[in-house]
C-alpha cells in the first residue's frame, strides 16, 4: 500500500478493499451457496473485517513508519563546537556479583518397580472316578479283621441267613449290617458265586435291601415289621 495521497491513506484503502471483498463474498454466499441473505450479509461482514485486519497488519505498518520519518521536521545542523577534552574516566570497581545460592533440587519420587503377578494356578483336575469292574465275576466285599468292639451284629435277623450262613459270613470278614448295606452289584455278584452250598442266596433273599432297612430303623423295629408282614 502507498502512503497518503491527497488525504487518502493506507488504512482507508485497506478498509475500502476489504469492504469490496466482503460485498463480493456476501453476493457469492447468497447466490451460489444458497444462504439466506441475512446470513450472507453477516458472512460478508466477517470476511471484510478479516481481510481489513490482514491488510492493515501486513501493509500499513510500513506506511505508518515511512510517514513518521517523512513528517519529522528537518533540523538545522548544529554549530561547530570546539572539542572539549573529555575528563579521564573514573575507574570504578565492578560491583560484586551476588553469590548464587544453589537451589536444592527436589528429589524425584522413586518409581516402584512393577511387581510381577504370580502365574495363575492351574486348576486341579479331579481324579477320574474308578471304573467298577464288570459284574460278571464280581468283586469281593471289603472284609474286616474282627467285629467292632468284639461284638458282631446278629446277622440272622436278615431273612435267609441262618447259623451256617452267619458263620460263613464271619469267615469272610462280614460282621455288621452296614457292611452288607453298602454292597453294590459287584459285591453281590461275588458273594452269590462264593457261598458254598448257598450260591445265589444274597440276591434271592435280597440281603442288601434288608440290611439297609435294619440300619435305617434299627433291629427291633425291623423285627416287628417282619413279624407283622409274616416274613
Amino acid at each position: 500500500m502507498t502512503n497518503k495521497n491527497d488525504g487518502w491513506g493506507c488504512r482507508e484503502t485497506s478498509w475500502l478493499a476489504a469492504g469490496i471483498i466482503g460485498l463480493v463474498a456476501a453476493i457469492i454466499l447468497g447466490v451460489s451457496a444458497d444462504w439466506a441473505w441475512l446470513l450472507a450479509v453477516l458472512g460478508g461482514v466477517v470476511v471484510a473485517v478479516l481481510v481489513g485486519l490482514i491488510l492493515l497488519n501486513f501493509f500499513c505498518k510500513e506506511a505508518d513508519v515511512s510517514e513518521t520519518v517523512t513528517a519529522a521536521p528537518a533540523t538545522d545542523p548544529a554549530p561547530a563546537v570546539a572539542p572539549v577534552t573529555a575528563p579521564e574516566p573514573i575507574v570504578t570497581e565492578p560491583a560484586a556479583k551476588p553469590i548464587e545460592t544453589p537451589v536444592a533440587q527436589e528429589a524425584e519420587p522413586a518409581v516402584a518397580e512393577p511387581v510381577a503377578e504370580p502365574a495363575p494356578e492351574k486348576p486341579v483336575e479331579a481324579a477320574p472316578a474308578p471304573v467298577a469292574p464288570s459284574v460278571e465275576g464280581g468283586e469281593k466285599p471289603v472284609a474286616m479283621a474282627a467285629a467292632r468292639g468284639g461284638q458282631p451284629d446278629d446277622l440272622k435277623v436278615i431273612q435267609g441267613i441262618g447259623p451256617k450262613l452267619e458263620e460263613l459270613c464271619h469267615s469272610l470278614g462280614i460282621y455288621h449290617f452296614d457292611q452288607i448295606a453298602g454292597w453294590g452289584a459287584n459285591e453281590v455278584a461275588w458273594m452269590d458265586s462264593n457261598l458254598p452250598r448257598f450260591k445265589g442266596r444274597v440276591t434271592r433273599d435280597n440281603w442288601v435291601a434288608q440290611a439297609k432297612e435294619i440300619v435305617e430303623v434299627g433291629v427291633d423295629v425291623y423285627a416287628e415289621r417282619a413279624k407283622n408282614s409274616g416274613k
